[in-house]
C-alpha cells in the first residue's frame, strides 16, 4: 500500500508520518477533559474518535455533557485551526471513549 497524504494549501502531508507530528491519546470519560495545549510550531491538529461516541464543544467556555454538544461518533476525524484545539473539550456520551490526535506543522 502506498502512503496516504492530504492536499492543504499546496502543502502535501505524509498521514503516516507528518513533519513535525507528535500522536497522542485522549482518555474520555464522564467528566469533561481537554486536549494538551498545542505548540506555538502547530499549524493543524487532527484527531480521530476511536471507539465510543463522544459529545465536544469549541467554544472555549462552554463544558459538553452526555446530551450538550457536537457528537462525533467512532471513526470521525476532525481537524482543527491551533486556536479551536486549544478551546476544544471532550465527554463520553454512554461509554468511556479514546480520541487519538496529532498536532502537524508543514
Amino acid at each position: 500500500m502506498g502512503l496516504r497524504s492530504v492536499n492543504q494549501s499546496n502543502h502535501y502531508v505524509n498521514w503516516k508520518n507528518p513533519v513535525g507530528a507528535v500522536h497522542q491519546q485522549l482518555a474520555v470519560a464522564d467528566t469533561a477533559v481537554a486536549l494538551p495545549k498545542v505548540g506555538p510550531w502547530t499549524t493543524a491538529v487532527w484527531l480521530q474518535v476511536t471507539d465510543n461516541t463522544v459529545r465536544y464543544t469549541v467554544d472555549g467556555a462552554t463544558d459538553p455533557t452526555s446530551t450538550l454538544g457536537f457528537q462525533a461518533t467512532a471513526g470521525t476525524t476532525i481537524y482543527l485551526s491551533p486556536e479551536q484545539a486549544n478551546a476544544i473539550r471532550f465527554i463520553q456520551e454512554s461509554a468511556a471513549a479514546v480520541v487519538e490526535f496529532m498536532q502537524v506543522s508543514w
